[in-house]
């Protein structure tokens, strides 16, 4: 595998989303976590087809890395039981929240009051724990290899 997934790596992407938090920068953190969601959502389908020995041609790989949504991916890794239903729908609200921000739009979206900001921070730390599984359904040995 040519891009290579390290354990320092995830960690830097967990603090950009409490840097987001902390910031109250929504938009950066439902982003950031959704991008997170597709780069490692890709990472585990291809490792899980590795395990399983399903061939992937080239272009079926293509596809699964530029084609394939947020929500798309997290249904994937649903249907694959790679991770519970509790994951799958707390990817679901994230990937929502970050769509009213993307489109304000057509859906609004506001923060002013506290119960809002309570909201963003519980389902960015969901979103945290989310990739946390999605990471861990991950048998690289380039990531084994980078474990202290």
């Amino acid at each position: 595998m040519s891009e290579k997934v390290t354990d320092s790596a995830f960690e830097d992407r967990l603090r950009n989303i409490d840097v987001a938090i902390k910031k109250e920068d929504w938009f950066s953190g439902f982003a950031n976590a959704v991008s997170y969601f597709e780069h490692y959502g890709y990472f585990a389908i291809r490792a899980y087809c590795v395990r399983e020995k399903v061939k992937l041609t080239r272009k079926a790989m293509e596809f699964l890395k530029r084609n394939l949504s947020a929500g798309d991916i997290a249904l994937l890794l649903r249907v694959l039981k790679l991770i519970d239903n509790k994951t799958y729908s707390s990817m679901k609200k994230i990937v929502e929240e970050r769509n009213k921000l993307v489109h304000p739009g057509r859906k609004g979206i506001a923060y002013r009051d506290r119960k809002k900001k309570d909201t963003a921070i519980t389902l960015l730390n969901q979103g945290k724990e989310c990739m946390r599984k999605i990471k861990d359904t991950i048998k690289l040995r380039n990531w084994e290899s980078n474990k202290p």
